[in-house]
């Protein structure tokens, strides 16, 4: 369940920095839509990266938590 609950937040964090992509860069290669789909997309394979690698290191379950936020 908690990997459900961190995909949902990784693409709401996504989608905030494709927002804030889009208010800093004006002439889009991709589009608004392409600077959301990509913000997505890298957000939740970082957020994925960290909640698997971080316990792979050895660290606790909280470094993980404090790790994805």
């Amino acid at each position: 369940m908690a990997i459900l609950i961190l995909v949902v937040v990784m693409v709401l964090v996504g989608l905030l920095m494709g927002a804030i992509g889009s208010l800093i860069w004006k002439e889009k290669p991709l589009g608004a839509a392409g600077d959301y789909a990509v913000a997505v997309v890298v957000a939740v394979i970082v957020g994925l990266t960290d909640w698997f690698v971080i316990p792979a290191m050895g660290f606790s379950e909280a470094m993980k938590y404090l790790g994805v936020a």
